[in-house]
């Protein structure tokens, strides 16, 4: 899985963060937790950015009062993505 991140030039690595985010919080819990740990591996071997990982999570927390009213849990999705990111707020 990480030879996505290695492939995709540094500019359109947030293109993979939005889509994997936007899949899991459609899923289930253990999805979101694959895709937590996904991030968390690319966010220690330095495969992914800070601000790529932001720029991939902003669509869908714009929306995310929306989203949470038909997917009870994905405020608990999204933090558990964003937590695997190491991104702090």
């Amino acid at each position: 899985a990480e030879e996505y991140f290695q492939k995709l030039t540094p500019e359109h690595r947030f293109r993979l963060v939005d889509k994997l985010v936007n899949t899991a919080v459609e899923s289930k819990a253990a999805d979101a937790q694959l895709v937590g740990d996904f991030f968390a591996r690319a966010h220690s071997k330095d495969l992914c950015s800070e601000p790529s990982f932001e720029e991939g999570f902003m669509p869908i927390a714009e929306l995310l009062d929306d989203i949470a009213i038909d997917a009870l849990k994905a405020f608990d999705l999204i933090a558990v993505m964003v937590k695997g990111a190491s991104l702090s707020e």
